[in-house]
């Protein structure tokens, strides 16, 4: 009986453990799901606010769903305007045999129609087929379809705007490969709800481009400033909205040149992508900044493209211009941030490296205290020698300027600052990392290696973030060797071009092709709670990238980890070599 018992628990026991797996992964697949939509609707959202053609947008549309999503094939079907059926307007991954007999039997829409695609395009509402090739829920024609596809299930959504049918997003899975889920559905639907908002406003377009005044109804309802320009890029057109977001009434751009009302500094770049554009006829979507009315600057986003007439000739171009100023004062406040992290990351060094630090300043006040007793006692007993005492005191006036380098260093290390950019040597950096950093590696029994190449170009960069990233890196790898009881850094760097490579090595653990893919990411960490942030290595990279940089780690579990950093130089030289240090 107890034998019985224990068996049904052990069974009820698994059957819960089963059930707590699935809500973990139905979670996991509801925050993939949130994360891909968001990614997916920003560049549907992009290209359909650009493109004015319905076919270009549902091709651009399919383009953003290949590049993101890992459909086998997919399609959209649009309504023909002149005729009672459904046309491929974009298809990805099917052969011209295959559309044409998709065109051929699944196109008609016959008000008594039995068809899948029929039945989706009038009744509005999504499906998922499974099994068509078995199912007895569609009708012959539909199974016979499938089968010639090679389809295994299909997800279909309506495209729809204000109630309208506009069309079908059909994407397929063919036999033998993954199965749909229900949130493939509802990624399907917020794609096709988007499509079928550009596919509204590309036909409201193309009816209102021989209507003046129905053109301006819908132009001056945007948000967003609509403008058109002829080619020497003196307005032809300016939406209202430009006086709330400029202070400057339409009428009073027209014929005014475009790079009139461009702030100064960008100016140049948007003479020559005009130009460029121009003479490519390309979609243009870039950033710059304009002067308002009352003199402020103001960050937009333009989307530009070219003006046709009716023949196809460009005769200018149309845009539209987005105000972004709360994108950048959000991006000033992760920025704010970022230096905030940065500050407190030093903080947390300084507080790392106090015992080391300590020692070090330690060892030459014990020097010049044992001076100066000396010389108490030898004035007790008048056997002052001079030139003994001279030898003495200039050695204690060194030991003192050492403690005054490393209270120095320390107050301008810890201390925040702008990240102003300008020459540094990195013979300088390693020199003030060692500073910092030679005491507390000879109390762990590292050896650090440092070996640069003779006449290292001058770095564009700031000196004291540098020296961040390699007190960091030191940090790291002191935690990485803590259970071995000892190891090796290495670090070396060498020209590479207009670039200074900069190897750093050590002998740790090493790590897990999981943890590399990870290590730069914000508050990732392998260290028990309370032992480590997951900052470190991320300021490093942000560090890195801030310098127009390039960081990356090779590392394998137990084998020697190395990280390569490529670096810009400014052309001219430093002031001498740099000369290889060991601590």
């Amino acid at each position: 009986m107890s034998y019985y018992l224990q068996k049904k628990e052990k069974q009820k026991l698994k059957e819960r453990i089963e059930s707590l797996s699935e809500i973990a992964e139905d979670h996991w697949n509801e925050l993939n799901i949130s994360y891909r939509t968001t990614k997916l609707m920003q560049e549907v959202g992009r290209v359909t606010s650009v493109v004015q053609n319905r076919t270009d947008i549902a091709s651009s549309v399919l383009d953003v769903m290949v590049q993101r999503l890992d459909y086998q094939r997919c399609m959209i079907f649009l309504k023909d305007i002149n005729k009672n059926r459904l046309f491929t307007a974009a298809s990805r991954g099917f052969t011209d045999t295959e559309l044409a007999l998709i065109n051929e039997s699944w196109g008609l829409l016959d008000p008594g129609g039995t068809g899948v695609l029929q039945k989706i395009f009038s009744r509005q509402e999504p499906v998922m087929l499974e099994d068509m090739d078995e199912s007895s829920e569609y009708d012959q024609n539909d199974r016979e379809i499938s089968r010639q596809l090679h389809l295994h299930s299909m997800i279909c959504v309506p495209v729809l705007h204000k109630g309208e049918s506009l069309g079908i997003i059909a994407v397929d899975s063919e036999k033998s490969q993954r199965e749909f889920r229900e949130g493939d559905i509802n990624l399907l639907m917020a794609v096709a709800s988007q499509t079928g908002l550009g596919i509204a406003n590309a036909r409201s377009f193309e009816k209102l481009q021989n209507s003046e005044k129905k053109y301006r109804t819908l132009i001056e309802t945007i948000q967003d400033i609509v403008y058109t320009v002829d080619l020497d890029n003196r307005f032809t057109y300016v939406s209202p909205m430009v006086e709330n977001i400029s202070g400057y009434a339409g009428k009073e751009l027209i014929g005014l040149d475009f790079i009139e009302i461009v702030h100064s500094p960008h100016r140049g770049f948007v003479k020559e992508k005009f130009k460029n554009d121009r003479n490519a006829g390309d979609v243009a979507t870039y950033e710059i900044e304009v002067r308002a009315r009352d003199k402020t600057i103001v960050p937009v986003e333009l989307n530009d493209a070219p003006l046709t007439d009716n023949e196809g000739k460009i005769i200018g171009r149309i845009g539209v211009a987005r105000d972004v100023t709360a994108r950048y004062l959000e991006e000033a406040n992760r920025k704010e941030i970022e230096v905030r992290a940065l500050a407190q990351d030093k903080l947390a060094t300084l507080g790392e490296i106090a015992t080391g630090v300590a020692h070090e300043i330690n060892q030459p006040l014990s020097f010049i205290k044992i001076i100066l007793e000396s010389s108490l006692h030898d004035m007790a007993d008048n056997k002052m020698n001079r030139e003994e005492l001279s030898g003495d005191f200039n050695e204690s006036l060194r030991q003192v300027n050492k403690i005054t380098n490393i209270i120095s260093h320390l107050r301008n290390y810890g201390r925040p600052e702008p990240a102003s950019f300008g020459p540094v040597s990195l013979s300088k950096v390693f020199d003030d990392t060692l500073l910092l950093m030679n005491d507390r590696l000879r109390l762990k029994n590292i050896t650090l290696l440092i070996d640069t190449a003779e006449n290292i170009p001058v770095l564009s960069g700031n000196h004291a973030r540098l020296e961040q990233v390699f007190v960091n890196l030191m940090q790291n790898s002191m935690d990485a060797m803590e259970v071995q009881g000892k190891g090796e850094i290495i670090v070396t760097a060498q020209t590479a071009g207009n670039d200074v490579l900069i190897t750093y090595s050590d002998t740790g653990e090493g790590m897990d092709p999981k943890v590399q893919e990870r290590i730069f990411e914000p508050f990732f960490t392998t260290k028990e709670a309370g032992k480590g942030t997951g900052i470190g290595l991320s300021i490093v990279y942000s560090i890195i990238q801030e310098h127009k940089g390039v960081i990356s780690c090779i590392s394998e579990k137990g084998k020697v980890a190395t990280f390569n950093i490529m670096l810009p130089f400014q052309a001219e030289k430093a002031d001498s070599p740099a000369v290889a240090l060991n601590a």
